[in-house]
Formats: C-alpha cells, structure tokens, sequence
C-alpha cells in the first residue's frame, strides 16, 4: 500500500534536510528530486555542468493551462550547535518537499494530467 501525501512529504522533508548541500554542490540532491520525478512518470531535464532539475508533468502539446512550480535547492554554510555544516535555515528543503508533495497529488487525481501541464524546476 502506497504511503500517504502527507507523511511522503514529510519523509522527503526529513531527507533534504539531513542531506543538506551548499549552492552549486547539490548532486545527490538533484539525483535524489530528480528520481521521484521519474518515477511519476516526468520528462526530466538534468545538466553536465550545474546541479539542478526540471520535470514536465502533463500533456505540452496541447493547448492546455501551464502552471510553473519553482524551489531552490541549495543549503547555507552555517554554524549549528558550534560546528559548521550545510544547513537549510531558508526551508528550502520544505520547498522541495512541498513541490513533490503537488505532482504527487495530481498523481491521485488522473483527470487532471489533461487538463493541465506542469513544469517544475529545483535549482
């Protein structure tokens, strides 16, 4: 039985946020987002030389509304509890939580994937 929307966003959150990676340095993030984003059936578009993902969730060839979703990626270089260490003190390991939180509710509702495109990108 596949896990509730809530408690998935909350994993993934819990994830990002232990695995936090400073600005330009976000690989195994990217891996990480951009396999959910396969897995729910996106086109996916990576990068040689930047971290970073896109995913397209939808029919584009159709005349049909777009919705561009965004989060940032990256961790701050930080002093927490007396050590430094990426940290995401911007949420935006909640950003990214909250992105596959939406394409995994859109997954629940078939109907829509015909009726709207989605683009969403984590950089």
């Amino acid at each position: 039985m596949e896990q509730p929307i809530e408690q998935r966003v909350r994993e993934t959150f819990r994830y990002l946020y232990r695995n936090a990676e400073i600005s330009w340095e976000e690989i195994k993030t990217t891996k990480y987002i951009e396999a959910f984003l396969r897995e729910s059936g996106c086109r996916v578009t990576t990068f040689e030389d930047v971290p970073g993902v896109i995913g397209e969730y939808g029919d584009f060839s159709k005349n049909l509304p777009v919705i561009g979703v965004r989060s940032d990626m990256d961790a701050l270089w930080q002093e927490v509890n007396g050590r430094f260490q990426p940290n995401h003190s911007c949420w935006h390991d909640a950003h990214m939580a909250m992105v596959l939180g939406l394409l995994w509710k859109l997954e629940e509702s078939p109907e829509l994937r015909n009726q709207t495109a989605i683009k969403s990108s984590g950089c």
